[in-house]
C-alpha cells in the first residue's frame, strides 16, 4: 500500500473528470427531425411535429467573471514583474533570460506565484529555470518543470535521519504552537522507531495541560511497548531523564504555547534547559502563512531549535509557504506528515518529493 503522501500527491495531480457522458439512447429519444426560422428565430420540430422548445442558455457561473478578472490581473503582474526582475537580475548577476526565454519564464513565474512562493524567491528561480533551458528546450513545459524541481529542490536542506546507536542516548524535543501536531507526531516517530528496529525508546510528555493528550500518547506507547512518563516540572522533568538514562531514544512532548505569550515561554525555556535535547524540532502546520510561520519561528528561535519539521501536507492548498520559510530560516527539515496514521504518515523530509508535491498539478 502506498503511503498518505502517495495519495496526496496522485489526488492533485489527476482532477475530477467531471459528469459521465450520456447515454446515447437517452439523447436518441429527443433528437430532432426538423428546423426552421420563424420570425428570425430558429426553432425545432420533433416527432409527430411537436415543437421544441431550446433550453435556455446555461447560466454562467457564479463568480466565473470575478476568476477571469483575478487571472488577467495575474497575467498583468507576471509580465510586469517579469521586466522589472530584468534589471533586478542584471544587479545581481543573476542569469540572463533570452527573448526565446521569455514566455517560459513567464509561465515560470505564474506557476510559482499562483502556489504563494515569496515573490522574490519566485523571481529568482523562475529566472534560473528559464536561462536554464537549451534553444531546443524553449517551449517543452516538462524541460522546464524539471528544471523547477531542481532548483525548488536547492531551496529546502534536509537532515538525514539519525542512526540510532545503541548505547548513546540522544533527546529529541518538539515545540510548537498548540494543535500543530505535536502529540501525534511524537507518537509517530516513537512508533517508526520501535518498528523499524530494536532501540530502547522512551517519551516524556510535559503537556499535562491536556489531560486528554496525555491518555491518548500513554494508550499508544502501552501498544508499542515504550515507557511514558508524565512530568509537571522542571525538576520532574530531571529525574525521568536520569530514568531513561539507558534508552536509546528519548522523545520529549512539550505543550502547545501561545508563542506572543512570554511567560509561557519562559516555562518552555526552563524545561529545554533541564532536557539539552540533542535535536529541537519546530513543529510547523503547512496550512499556515509564511508570515505566521516566520512569526512563530522568531519566538520559538529563542529555544534552540534546530529543526523544522512540516505537519498537515494533506491539508494545505499550497506548498510556497514551506519552501518560503525553509529558504528564510536557512534551517533543515527533518520529517514532514500527512495524515493521522500511526506511523504510516511521516516520512523524513525528501527536497525533491516536495518539489515535485509543490508541482503536482503545475500545467
Amino acid at each position: 500500500t502506498g503511503s498518505r503522501f502517495d495519495a496526496v500527491e496522485a489526488e492533485v495531480a489527476s482532477p475530477n473528470a467531471g459528469p459521465p457522458a450520456p447515454n446515447p439512447a437517452d439523447v436518441s429519444l429527443s433528437r430532432p427531425t426538423a428546423a426552421a426560422a420563424v420570425g428570425g428565430e430558429m426553432v425545432t420540430y420533433g416527432p409527430g411535429g411537436r415543437l421544441v422548445k431550446p433550453a435556455p442558455p446555461a447560466p454562467e457561473p457564479a463568480g466565473i467573471a470575478q476568476l477571469q478578472e483575478q487571472v488577467r490581473a495575474l497575467h498583468v503582474r507576471v509580465a510586469e514583474m517579469s521586466r522589472s526582475g530584468d534589471r533586478t537580475r542584471a544587479a545581481h548577476g543573476a542569469p540572463a533570460v533570452s527573448d526565446g526565454a521569455r514566455p517560459a519564464l513567464d509561465l515560470a513565474l505564474a506557476t510559482l506565484l499562483e502556489r504563494e512562493l515569496p515573490e522574490s524567491l519566485a523571481r529568482d528561480v523562475a529566472a534560473r529555470a528559464a536561462a536554464a533551458l537549451t534553444p531546443d528546450q524553449g517551449g517543452s513545459r516538462e524541460a522546464l518543470r524539471a528544471a523547477l524541481v531542481g532548483l525548488l529542490a536547492e531551496v529546502v536542506a534536509s537532515a538525514p535521519e539519525p542512526a540510532v546507536a545503541r548505547g548513546v542516548r540522544r533527546v529529541v524535543a518538539l515545540v510548537g504552537g498548540t494543535g500543530v501536531g505535536k502529540t501525534t507526531t511524537i507518537a509517530k516517530l516513537a512508533a517508526k522507531a520501535r518498528v523499524g528496529g530494536e532501540a530502547a525508546v522512551g517519551i516524556v510528555t510535559v503537556d499535562t495541560y491536556r489531560i486528554a493528550a496525555v491518555d491518548q500518547l500513554r494508550t499508544i506507547a502501552d501498544i508499542i511497548s515504550v515507557p511514558l512518563r508524565a512530568v509537571t516540572s522542571p525538576k520532574d522533568l530531571g529525574e525521568a531523564l536520569a530514568e531513561f538514562a539507558e534508552m536509546d531514544l528519548v522523545f520529549l512532548d512539550t505543550a502547545g504555547r501561545t508563542h506572543r505569550d512570554r511567560l509561557r515561554m519562559s516555562e518552555l525555556r526552563a524545561f529545554l534547559a533541564v532536557a539539552r535535547a540533542d535535536e529541537t524540532h519546530l513543529v510547523l502546520p503547512a496550512v499556515t502563512s509564511l508570515s505566521n510561520m516566520l512569526d512563530m519561528a522568531r519566538a520559538y528561535g529563542v529555544t534552540g531549535v534546530n529543526r523544522l519539521l512540516f505537519t498537515k501536507l494533506d491539508e494545505a492548498v499550497c506548498l510556497g509557504p514551506l519552501f518560503g520559510a525553509a529558504a528564510a530560516l536557512k534551517t533543515v527539515l527533518s520529517y514532514v506528515t500527512a495524515g493521522q496514521d500511526i506511523p504510516e504518515d511521516i516520512e523524513p523530509a525528501d527536497p525533491r518529493r516536495l518539489a515535485d508535491l509543490f508541482l503536482a498539478d503545475a500545467p
